[in-house]
């Protein structure tokens, strides 16, 4: 098997959550946050596969459902359900910035679901070439819910300078399907896509 030591490798972790049509949660919840993972390179024991070693990516649908009701259980919320119209009406959103967004973030506009975004660069290797970044959907869902510790309950608030919509859609009381895609795009950068129904993020509600 081929390994290949990696020099500067890093990684970007991207979110963006979508506000409904009726109205937001609080100004500030559409922004995005980027999370950037370097590597200690100077240490000899570190190694990784190559790209031949790499598997594609692709949503696992019980991670999906497993992860939001992990959130939602922290306050007895009903549990989601996966929708397959949804995961078709995702998947058909994330081709769309496949092929016409250079894998961009953008909403999809006059939505009526709501929408969680993530988007993750490509690997970077040591000989210049580049691969798929191997996140899981538990990853994706997990990098949303962990904006639980921005969200100020009593305030109906996130941190300043923070975001968490993209937590708040997931635990919304009156939400109960959820659906999910990815595509892979031509730099293997990925873009996640989540609907939700009915969607959440509502002016002066709390999720929960």
């Amino acid at each position: 098997m081929n390994i290949l030591p990696i020099r500067n490798l890093r990684t970007k972790f991207v979110l963006a959550a979508i506000l409904p049509i009726a109205g937001i949660l609080l100004s500030g919840l559409s922004g995005c946050s980027t999370h950037d993972h370097g590597v200690n390179t100077n240490d000899p024991t570190i190694i990784y596969k190559t790209r031949g070693h790499l598997s594609p990516i692709k949503v696992n649908q019980r991670q999906i459902i497993s992860t939001h009701n992990k959130f939602r259980a922290k306050y007895g919320l009903k549990r989601l359900s996966w929708s397959n119209e949804l995961a078709s009406y995702s998947q058909e959103w994330a081709n769309t910035l496949k092929n016409n967004n250079a894998c961009r973030m953008r909403h999809r506009p006059n939505n009526p679901y709501g929408e969680n975004l993530s988007w993750a660069s490509p690997v970077s290797w040591s000989d210049g070439k580049r691969s798929i970044q191997q996140l899981s959907s538990a990853d994706v869902v997990n990098g949303w819910g962990n904006e639980d510790k921005f969200y100020n309950y009593q305030r109906n608030s996130c941190q300043q300078g923070q975001q968490c919509g993209h937590y708040t859609q997931m635990v919304w009381k009156d939400t109960t399907q959820v659906g999910c895609a990815v595509a892979i795009c031509q730099d293997f950068s990925q873009v996640w896509v989540c609907n939700y129904n009915p969607p959440g993020n509502y002016i002066g509600k709390r999720p929960y």
